[in-house]
């Protein structure tokens, strides 16, 4: 029997996790936030669990990721969506884990690299 026959409690499979969903909504975005933040730490704790550049541990949930390399996706939408883990850790292979200062650091030096400062602003 496929998975797509199946049924439960009399109903097709995917219908039943419909109203599932629907009558337990608060009880699934709980899941889902716990669920992302149990992904979230495992995979600070893959990369490190501390800042790259100036090693802050202090907070592991403010810990951001930054691509180096081309990303897939963007780690912050994927970490509570129903991504596996597996899936997260090969992004985060492309990526520096970063305390936010740092991150906006960087960020804001690759900005002045790309867009520099008129020179009669630098005096």
């Amino acid at each position: 029997m496929e998975y797509k026959d199946r049924k439960i409690n009399g109903m097709p499979i995917r219908e039943y996790k419909r109203q599932w969903e629907k009558k337990n909504k608060v009880k699934r975005r709980k899941q889902s936030r716990d669920q992302g933040r149990i992904k979230k730490r495992r995979l600070v704790e893959y990369l490190g669990g501390k800042c790259m550049k100036c090693s802050y541990n202090k907070c592991l949930g403010i810990l951001e990721f930054h691509h180096i390399k081309e990303k897939s996706f963007k780690m912050n939408e994927k970490i509570g969506n129903r991504c596996s883990l597996e899936s997260l850790k090969k992004e985060a292979d492309k990526c520096m884990l970063l305390c936010p200062n740092c991150h906006r650091e960087l960020h804001h030096n690759e900005y002045l690299k790309k867009y520099p400062l008129p020179k009669e602003m630098i005096k």
